[in-house]
């Protein structure tokens, strides 16, 4: 393996987690892959509580690219400072629905619904949409660029296409 990643050859794995093999370059992978990774991302980054925030944070940094990794740490400290989480026994859910990759945006949109629920066993439900940019480097996968909003409709380019007065901050 030491050489064919020397090399730069692509390897071609089945995961214990995945259904079919999927492809790893040292600087590409599938889209199997890299909704795979995805989902993986987004199920430790959603769902946390506040004895497991400082597990979560710790472990995002080995995907999170550290241009935008402060951002991500100071938006779960946040969520972890805030009293009413943990005091509460609060927790956040999320439960994962749809996973698409866009490749022309190296793009993985997780939807879902993101639940909190309170030490009461009170809930409340948002449909909510993880939208990661991923970039493949040296043969592993990094979190370039992450959005969160509310709703089920994915921002793809299509989306974007028929939605064009639309500006999130992330286009000059």
């Amino acid at each position: 393996v030491t050489r064919a990643m020397e090399q730069r050859e692509r390897i071609i794995l089945i995961p214990p987690y995945l259904d079919r093999q999927v492809q790893l370059g040292w600087s590409s992978a599938s889209a199997d892959y890299l909704q795979s990774f995805g989902m993986y991302f987004v199920t430790l980054a959603a769902n946390v509580t506040p004895n497991n925030i400082e597990f979560v944070t710790q472990n995002l940094e080995l995907f999170v690219d550290a241009r935008i990794f402060p951002d991500v740490r100071r938006t779960l400290r946040a969520t972890a400072e805030d009293p009413r989480f943990r005091s509460s026994g609060s927790s956040l859910v999320f439960h994962p629905q749809e996973i698409v990759f866009e490749p022309e945006t190296m793009k993985v949109f997780v939807s879902g619904v993101s639940t909190h629920r309170d030490a009461a066993g009170r809930a409340s439900s948002t449909d909510m949409v993880y939208e990661l940019v991923m970039e493949m480097r040296g043969g592993r996968p990094w979190i370039t660029g992450i959005e969160t909003y509310d709703g089920r409709e994915m921002r793809t380019l299509r989306w974007r296409a028929r939605n064009p007065n639309f500006r999130d901050g992330s286009e000059s």
